[in-house]
Formats: C-alpha cells, structure tokens, sequence
C-alpha cells in the first residue's frame, strides 16, 4: 500500500511526544483530548511546526484503520455465511452465534429482514418462526435446482 509507505516515512522523522500524541488522536474527538491523554499540553500540540504533516499522519493512520476494518468484515462475512449454512441445514447453532453473524452482515450492509420474497408477483411472505423460514428457503433452493430456475432476480 503506497499510503502505508508515505505513513511509515512520516511517522519516522516525528519525536516520541508527537507518535504519543498521534495515537491519543486516534481514539479522541479533539486535538485538545489527544493532547490530554498523551499528557502534553494542548498548546504544545497547537505549536509544534510540523502540525500539518502531524494531521497528515492522523488521516492516513485512519484510512488504513479502515481499510484493515473493512479487511476483516470481509472475512468475517464468510463466517457468517458458514454459521447461516449451519442453520439451513437444521445445524442449530447456538442464539448467540447467529446473532452475531446476521450483525456481521448488517455491518457489511447486507439487510436482514423478517419477510421473504417468493413469488413471481414480489408478495412478501411473514410470520414464520426462524426454522420454518430456513426450511421454506432450502425448499425454494431445492426446488430451483431442479427445475433448472435462476433463483437471482
């Protein structure tokens, strides 16, 4: 990652006080926070000549934050899936595991709803308990199978 380059060369010519403060600034709202949990006083960090390259740091440590955030949702996603797979299957996990996998998606952004779309006409079905949900969709599987049908619309 070019960013993590230009990070590592910034971060290597900044005085111990500026990586403390850096690093304060990452779990803080404010520069003035940082300040307070990196035990330097705010006008020091308001001062210091190298500011700019200092917030440059900060906002490159945040991006790749993210990326390696967004990494680990990533595979944490398959997981998810595996623990779904498992319920499909009448491997009932435990409340707790399944709970966790559909927060995974809804982070990852993928929408859990309590009604399912099986017909042709887009009516939505509700009301079923969640193993009877997870037969009615390994049935609409099963069923699409083996007549051949795409079941993405």
């Amino acid at each position: 990652m070019a960013e993590n380059g230009k990070l590592q060369e910034i971060l290597s010519k900044l005085t111990a006080r500026q990586l403390a403060f850096i690093s304060a600034r990452l779990s803080s709202q404010s520069d003035k926070e940082a300040a307070k949990k990196a035990g330097i006083p705010s006008q020091t960090v308001y001062n210091w000549d190298e500011k700019e390259i200092i917030n440059e740091a900060i906002r490159l440590a945040k991006t790749e934050a993210l990326t390696l955030a967004r990494e680990e949702l990533s595979r944490l996603t398959l997981d998810a899936v595996a623990v779904l797979r498992d319920e499909l299957s009448g491997k009932r996990g435990d409340k707790l595991r399944f709970d966790a996998a559909r927060e995974v998606f809804d982070r990852a952004g993928l929408e859990s709803t309590s009604k399912l779309d099986i017909t042709s006409k887009g009516e939505q079905v509700g009301g079923f308990s969640d193993g009877q949900r997870a037969a009615l969709v390994t049935a609409i599987i099963e069923r699409a199978g083996a007549t051949g049908q795409d079941t993405s619309e």
